[in-house]
């Protein structure tokens, strides 16, 4: 597996993600804080995690593409560009 350069926030680094006037009122050791982190980890992508599921997406695309008639090729890419 190949190694994912780019950070995401976790409960070690959110300082670099999240201003530190906005963490002056809040309670950095709560629960209620800690799954706020990890919500945000778990909503946001990086790059290479939005790339690998780009391809995924890609090749459960493709055999479905391949089917259609090449009427229905041209149809389709005239809606992409549109």
């Amino acid at each position: 597996m190949e190694h994912d350069k780019e950070d995401k926030i976790t409960e070690f680094n959110y300082e670099n993600y999240i201003h530190a006037d906005a963490l002056e009122n809040i309670d950095q050791d709560s629960e209620e804080f800690k799954m706020l982190i990890r919500s945000m980890n778990f909503s946001s992508h990086t790059f290479y995690e939005q790339h690998r599921r780009n391809q995924k997406d890609y090749r459960l695309m493709m055999p479905l593409l391949a089917k259609l008639h090449p009427s229905e090729h041209r149809d389709l890419i005239h809606m992409m560009h549109s």
